[in-house]
């Protein structure tokens, strides 16, 4: 599949769609970035250490972000 029919391809998309596609480029783009592995291994390390989130404190800080515009 040549780059033009990947643009009329993504084109086609509805939102949906084009919310997973950006999202597998995301991991593609990652998935050879040994600073992101690095990083993901050092928190699945904390989270195995039992340093978590409730889903109160997780919901306290979306709020908190979403009220900042991120």
């Amino acid at each position: 599949m040549s780059l033009a029919e990947i643009k009329q391809t993504i084109s086609a998309m509805n939102e949906e769609e084009r919310f997973l596609a950006a999202a597998y480029l995301r991991i593609l783009a990652r998935e050879n970035d040994l600073e992101w592995q690095r990083s993901m291994a050092e928190r699945c390390d904390r989270i195995a250490q039992g340093q978590k989130s409730t889903l109160d404190q997780a919901h306290k800080m979306h709020v908190a972000l979403e009220s900042e515009g991120l």
